[in-house]
């Protein structure tokens, strides 16, 4: 075996001393510190194959494995297929429409379900989904021929729209809690579905009471399986009576809904039906108030109905029309006021239409239906643009991605496609791996522009982030395509680790010279050294710790979690004598994990477990020679004994200050510094834009609302000024404590509108402190001056020994991690 020195004293004559100890750590496979023959033949040989694996995963794919979402419950997932999705953007919300007739609310980023905003009690499926946006509803239509608006922020019922046959009396005022009427049909098809025909006596028993039409006992059996069936979640309810609107003249159930609202005129909403009618209401505010039943009629309707039931309803107001597409394979393009047919699209589909929609950045039209292909359509011409070929099953649904060209398609079979607009080729190809209950398939999709993330719908929501839009790049940049996530600096080889989304690159310091990619096929949730920096410890989403050789991606070691989707948020590495060496974890179940990290073995099992913190843990710090200061959710701070998983202190967080010290004013002091940023090779519309859209999603905290942006984003040790730690927040302050009583010794306001700071580091001789912010600046701090406290003192602070040096924009968006 020869070790590092020897090594290079062996080799020197192939080069450089500083490429043949990069060529060291090369084939140093398992990270030892030493090479023996076999590493030695083995990268030899393998060594092609290595470069070949590294150029094949620089080859990004636009979209990687779906997320690793925490397992819902039963109870909260559809007990059908999933008919429609859409997005609230404020809210910051997904609804979903089920056949299993739920409404339901799901969180953005854990997609979980929080709520079921309604269930109907008729066995009937939800069969159309729109959000209003004009008067915050969400509107809803199902087969006992009912629209329901709901109030998006309080979740209660505003109106209700019902259609009416010509012949049927005044109808009476609509309770959600009225009592459940059980019809046979309903009972049938309960029967079918929990099989309860199998018990004979049962079913006899039941089928004869409703041939005597006593109820008492067959409700009684249908509510017990209600609940077996569809769960015990209940939805919102409304106590009090609400009017309904009776639309008149509407002689089927309404199957698709959309709507329209013209910047002179009268809001309108488009009905389509089972029998191919289309019709147009007013849902004008006036009307929407009105405390008393009325009805509506009509103001247009389609002049040529369809043959078949409406299976998609568009709005292109840009265009002025109505684009219908029905059962019987025909798309009409209708008139916005008066649902006259301008145009029929001809000779593309033959077959049923399940789905189409319409892009207005693109004026364009993708259909898809039951003969597994997609069509292309301008609106203006009679015949299709292009047919997209490709999948192997029906597809039910599209969606757009229109700001990257792009159509995505899903088809029954559980593949998924993404196709470029501009070539009309097939850019990707994802098989869903999960197994669904019922059909087992997928019945929806749906794109969020917002995060660029593509979401599958069966009978739960399966996302699929998505990478940037390669087309941002230049031909010739070779780093990550997705936003970087952690920084780490190998001192002695020089060397610099950037992590992305899934995959990490090294390069080098002063050449910026790219060495090496892997792609670690999940998420990564956070990554560390070890402590002697020849290993890449890497947090991935479900919970698992992996172990690298950073520069040629052999996996060296395996950390169990059992807890099992427990992420890992924070880790560290410890070296705490020559017989103890740590990795130190902190998970999103508010606990601290320890793995002992001496031997070499392949699998490691969690040795200590800490007590639940208040909130989940976001950020640590170690503290020589055995504490860990972490940062939780809550803004609170603890000291944990991470030797024996005991917590020593604990501060609650509390509101700002009285004496808060204001800004700094910088010695670089410009206007540009505060009120109105520079972006170095951005168009100034561009840069308000984006200045725009990121105080809109991350919350520009004022002063009103600064005590809700709490959770501790990151925290320093300063080892030459021991006892200060330094914390900063997601209300932009920034807090200097003394870590051995956890007092609090000073605050700064360090953004001039309280933008959170996101990530913070310190020089190695603690003279500067360095803070970046969720907008992209960078404070420096000058803290030279501060104090070093001999152990039992009291230490103090004050705020002329703090100065900011510069404030400056680095980056043109949030800045995740600094070293």
């Amino acid at each position: 075996d020869l070790d590092e020195d020897e090594f290079v004293k062996a080799f020197a004559s192939f080069g450089p001393e500083k490429d043949i100890r990069t060529l060291f750590a090369r084939i140093d496979a398992n990270a030892n510190g030493t090479v023996d023959w076999e590493e030695f033949s083995t990268y030899l040989l393998l060594g092609a194959e290595g470069q070949r694996k590294m150029r094949d995963t620089s080859k990004n794919n636009l979209f990687r494995e779906a997320m690793n979402t925490k397992k819902a419950r039963h109870n909260d997932v559809h007990k059908d297929l999933i008919n429609k999705m859409i997005y609230h953007p404020k809210l910051r919300k997904y609804m979903t429409a089920g056949r299993d007739g739920m409404v339901k609310i799901w969180n953005k980023d854990n997609f979980q379900v929080e709520k079921t905003l309604y269930k109907t009690t008729a066995g009937t499926g939800i069969n159309d989904i729109q959000l209003i946006k004009k008067y915050e509803q969400v509107a809803f239509c199902d087969m006992s021929r009912y629209i329901h608006f709901y109030n998006i922020h309080t979740n209660t019922l505003d109106r209700v729209f019902k259609c009416k046959k010509r012949h049927v009396v005044k109808e009476k005022s609509y309770r959600l809690e009225k009592r459940k009427r059980i019809s046979n049909l309903a009972m049938i098809s309960m029967l079918k579905q929990d099989n309860m025909g199998d018990n004979n006596e049962k079913f006899d028993k039941l089928h004869s009471s409703i041939e005597k039409r006593d109820y008492s006992y067959a409700r009684r059996v249908i509510n017990e399986k209600r609940i077996k069936l569809f769960g015990s979640a209940q939805p919102v309810l409304q106590k009090t009576e609400v009017p309904v609107v009776v639309l008149e003249k509407m002689n089927d159930a309404p199957l698709r809904m959309d709507c329209y609202f013209p910047k002179n005129g009268k809001d309108c909403m488009y009905i389509g039906t089972r029998e191919g009618v289309v019709k147009m209401f007013d849902i004008t505010k006036p009307q929407m108030n009105r405390v008393k039943d009325y009805s509506i009629k009509a103001k247009a309707a389609l002049n040529k109905p369809c043959k078949s039931w409406i299976s998609s309803i568009n709005v292109a107001d840009d265009i002025g029309s109505v684009i219908l597409t029905s059962h019987d394979s025909s798309i009409k393009i209708c008139s916005l006021d008066t649902l006259k047919v301008v145009r029929s699209l001809r000779h593309g589909h033959k077959q049923p239409i399940y789905s189409a929609k319409y892009s207005a950045p693109l004026r364009i039209l993708a259909t898809c239906g039951r003969e597994r292909d997609i069509f292309i359509w301008n609106p203006f011409i009679r015949t299709p643009l292009d047919k997209l070929i490709g999948h192997a099953a029906p597809v039910v649904d599209v969606c757009f991605n229109s700001s990257d060209h792009q159509l995505l398609s899903v088809s029954v079979d559980k593949v998924m496609k993404i196709w470029d607009l501009r070539n009309f080729k097939c850019l990707q190809t994802i098989k869903e791996k999960s197994e669904f209950a019922l059909d087992d398939r997928l019945s929806a999709i749906h794109f969020n522009e917002e995060d660029d993330t593509l979401v599958l719908g069966s009978n739960k929501m399966i996302p699929y982030p998505m990478q940037r839009n390669f087309s941002q790049f230049k031909p010739f940049y070779v780093g990550l395509k997705a936003p970087v996530t952690g920084v780490l600096i190998q001192e002695k080889y020089n060397h610099v680790v950037t992590v992305g989304v899934s995959t990490y690159m090294v390069w080098e310091l002063y050449t910026g010279k790219k060495l090496f990619t892997h792609d670690v096929h999940k998420r990564i949730s956070h990554a560390a050294w070890d402590s002697n920096q020849r290993r890449l410890v890497l947090s991935l989403e479900n919970g698992d710790i992996q172990l690298y050789n950073y520069i040629n991606g052999q996996h060296l070691k395996y950390l169990c979690n059992s807890e099992q989707n427990e992420e890992i948020r924070t880790l560290e590495c410890i070296d705490y004598d020559d017989k103890h060496r740590w990795i130190v974890g902190g998970g999103v179940e508010s606990r601290i994990f320890m793995w002992n990290d001496m031997d070499d073995n392949v699998k490691e099992e969690i040795q200590i477990k800490s007590k639940s913190l208040p909130q989940d843990i976001l950020c640590s710090c170690a503290i020589p020679p055995n504490i860990l200061a972490v940062g939780c959710n809550d803004g609170s701070i603890a000291i944990v004994d991470y030797q024996t998983g005991s917590i020593k202190k604990i501060c609650p967080y509390e509101p700002p200050p009285p004496d808060l010290i204001e800004m700094l004013t910088p010695l670089n002091h410009t206007a540009s510094n505060h009120s109105s940023p520079t972006f170095s090779n951005v168009n100034p519309d561009d840069a308000n834009t984006i200045l725009a859209k990121q105080r809109q999603i991350r919350g520009k905290i004022n002063s009103y609302s600064v005590s809700m942006a709490t959770q501790c984003e990151s925290l320093c040790y300063l080892k030459e000024k021991s006892p200060i730690l330094i914390s900063t927040s997601g209300n932009g302050i920034v807090t200097f404590w003394d870590y051995s009583t956890l007092t609090r010794l000073l605050s700064i306001k360090a953004n001039p509108h309280w933008e959170a700071v996101t990530t913070s580091c310190v020089s190695e001789n603690n003279y500067l402190y360095f803070t970046g912010d969720v907008e992209g600046f960078v404070n420096v701090y000058d803290i030279s001056r501060l104090p070093t406290t001999k152990p039992g003192h009291v230490c103090t602070m004050d705020a002329s020994q703090i100065r900011l040096l510069y404030r400056f924009r680095a980056h043109v968006k949030c800045i995740t991690t600094m070293k």
